[in-house]
């Protein structure tokens, strides 16, 4: 059976699955002006975790993904993708 991927379009949940050491496959624009944020299927337990507020993270991981996942949104934009 293969995986699924999982996505969202939430920057801090993103952040936080990234901080956590999941693949970040892919960031893909949509006409809204947003962006989804595609993982692997492992990613949706710790999304789940995180919308519980039951997942811990160190706090300068997450500032550090956080800012990763924006540089790569205003490259996107910056390329007229978004």
């Amino acid at each position: 059976m293969k995986d699924e991927a999982f996505s969202t379009s939430d920057l801090g949940c993103a952040a936080c699955v990234v901080a956590l050491g999941t693949e970040l496959l892919a960031i893909l624009p949509d006409e809204g002006g947003r962006c989804a944020f595609q993982f692997s299927a492992k990613a949706k337990s710790i999304a789940e975790r995180y919308w519980a507020g039951d997942q811990s993270i160190d706090a300068s991981l997450f500032f550090s993904s956080l800012k990763n996942l924006k540089s790569r949104i205003y490259a996107i934009r910056n390329d007229g993708l978004l």
